[in-house]
């Protein structure tokens, strides 16, 4: 598997995500390692089309249960960034303050856009 140094090592928006470090999570595995990557692209827009429409309809409940949804998936790559950004927003679902929720989302949006390009990047590469 070739992994550019860029890669292992460039930051994104706020990401500490790194191949090195999603490769350490799961023993080095490069065949894991891509599939997760893949699962999580094709994965995300959906989890967050369903945040955005919980906090459209200004739902404490689903705002709460879709962050913690993507936080879960986004927690594979990075503890910082857009896993704070999905945290935040569980949180402001589990304490009803929905009036916060478009402000975290446009955040969590704003991570991902970071995150996302880093990961195809890993997962076309590593797949060459």
């Amino acid at each position: 598997m070739a992994v550019s140094a860029e890669q292992q090592d460039t930051a994104g928006h706020s990401e500490a995500w790194t191949a090195t470090a999603l490769l350490g999570r799961v023993g080095g595995d490069a065949e894991i390692a891509r599939e997760l990557a893949r699962l999580f692209i094709n994965e995300c827009p959906r989890m967050l089309e369903a945040i955005r429409t919980s906090v459209a309809s200004q739902s404490p409940v689903e705002i709460r249960r879709s962050a913690h949804l993507l936080k879960g998936s986004v927690c594979n790559f990075t503890e910082t960034g857009a896993a704070v950004a999905a945290l935040e927003l569980e949180v402001i679902g589990r304490e009803e303050r929905v009036n916060d929720a478009p402000a975290a989302l446009a955040r969590l949006e704003q991570e991902l856009e970071a995150l996302l390009p880093q990961l195809q990047a890993f997962e076309s590469e590593s797949a060459a």
